[in-house]
């Protein structure tokens, strides 16, 4: 039934333009505190009354013109809330500010290391040709591979695969290709939808040695400290090892996710999986991977834990 305050308003038309497209947006506003607190039904699936009635009370209190208030939560209503209830970090007197992209949104970080989002000059994305869906759950866990013998290699591997994770490390940077509020396809249906991905952009593989050797990354081929894989690996870059703890630092704190490791190298467990909170390789999920089992002792001993 039609609201006859808001001539605009009818109520099944807006429960169906939110099951179609404002479902796209749902993760997004989860990550506003504030206005879901301010208008609880968005809190509600975007099928339901309850959600188009919070939207049409929003649009209310944002619009001036009764052709708004329709109850559709889309991208008009979205900026809209976005421009009330995000305000822009500051940016510092001196020095470069940092952040990562979370829905959309600019979020103010410290960190040891450069961040270059998908839309800064020199950036890589995955938004348009990688693998992701929508997302709705806040991450709780980090999941940590390898991929690609650099950040380029890395970022257009998982492309070509349909495949993503949200944040790449190389030797002194650190890239943000896909937005955090995007579930990402890269740990398997158990992890995606509460995980955050990051690929090293390095191979442990020893029959790389010569071509990083090229390059000057000056790597040493060591005796696995791990359980998992190869005998022998290279050495993860000094510098990769920083930009990796530091994007770790940088998202437990920012995301209130543990900077806790599991213990051993092994696969979780289904029910083990579901319980932890914290980071993991992505050996710890699936027993065909060992990345990054290897590394971990390094980025551990530089983030001190």
């Amino acid at each position: 039934m039609s609201d006859p305050l808001e001539p605009g308003f009818d109520l099944p038309s807006a429960v169906a333009f939110n099951t179609r497209h404002g479902a796209l947006l749902w993760g997004h506003i989860q990550m506003i505190e504030d206005l879901g607190n301010d208008y609880p039904g968005l809190h509600c699936t975007p099928d339901t009354e309850a959600f188009a009635e919070a939207t049409l009370e929003l649009q209310r209190n944002l619009f001036d013109d009764d052709i708004e208030l329709d109850g559709k939560f889309g991208s008009g209503t979205w900026a809209a809330a976005k421009a009330e209830y995000i305000k822009p970090p500051k940016r510092k007197k001196k020095g470069r500010d940092d952040w990562i992209i979370q829905g959309g949104i600019r979020r103010a970080v410290k960190s040891g290391t450069k961040i270059i989002t998908w839309d800064e000059e020199g950036g890589l994305d995955l938004h348009r040709d990688g693998g992701w869906s929508k997302r709705s759950q806040k991450p709780n866990i980090i999941v940590v591979h390898w991929g690609g013998r650099n950040a380029k290699s890395c970022r257009n591997a998982l492309a070509s695969r349909d495949l993503s994770s949200h944040f790449g490390t190389d030797r002194g940077v650190i890239y943000q290709w896909l937005d955090i509020a995007h579930r990402a396809w890269h740990a398997g249906s158990k992890a995606n939808m509460r995980s955050v991905g990051i690929d090293i952009c390095q191979q442990p593989t020893v029959g790389l040695a010569d071509w990083y050797d090229q390059r000057d990354y000056g790597l040493e081929i060591i005796d696995n400290p791990s359980s998992r894989g190869a005998d022998k690996v290279l050495t993860l870059h000094p510098d990769t090892v920083k930009s990796t703890a530091d994007l770790l630092r940088v998202l437990t704190q920012s995301l209130q996710i543990p900077l806790a490791f599991p213990r051993r190298d092994r696969v979780f467990s289904p029910a083990e999986l579901a319980r932890f909170r914290g980071i993991l390789g992505h050996h710890h999920i699936s027993k065909r991977k060992w990345d990054v089992a290897p590394w971990l002792p390094a980025i551990k001993e530089e983030l001190g834990v």
